[in-house]
């Protein structure tokens, strides 16, 4: 995995600079095709809801709102209860394993707060106008 905070780290990297970021890493040799070792965990976001990777495993927290945009008919990950994703069987994120996966929900959710922080996402809410 590589995210595109990284091309920051990177670039500064490849042109010898010493500058910085907390959230960037150094993927230079990725991005240069001469390693296939990038990130080991990420942090997603979209329509300011975030997400937590690591390996092949997903980690989404409970999001108040509708499911699906009623207007453009597209899911939007909001779900009252945790889900958790196995990516290698799982692609299309159709088999919620955070009931049959408790220690693996745990650990998920732990790497997520130790990023994002505790308690993040549980009250925030889309509107849809």
């Amino acid at each position: 995995m590589i995210s595109q905070l990284d091309l920051f780290f990177s670039i500064a990297a490849l042109v010898g600079s010493e500058k910085r970021t907390d959230d960037s890493q150094e993927l230079l040799k990725v991005l240069m095709g001469e390693s296939k070792e990038g990130r080991e965990e990420l942090i997603l976001e979209a329509t300011r809801r975030t997400a937590y990777r690591k390996g092949n495993w997903a980690y989404i927290p409970p999001y108040a709102g509708p499911a699906i945009n009623k207007f453009v008919n597209i899911e939007l990950g909001n779900s009252q209860e945790e889900q958790l994703y196995d990516l290698s069987q799982d692609i299309g994120q159709q088999n919620n394993l955070a009931k049959s996966h408790p220690e693996k929900l745990q650990e998920m959710k732990a790497g997520f707060e130790k990023i994002r922080g505790k308690g993040f996402g549980e009250t925030e809410q889309l509107e849809l106008k």
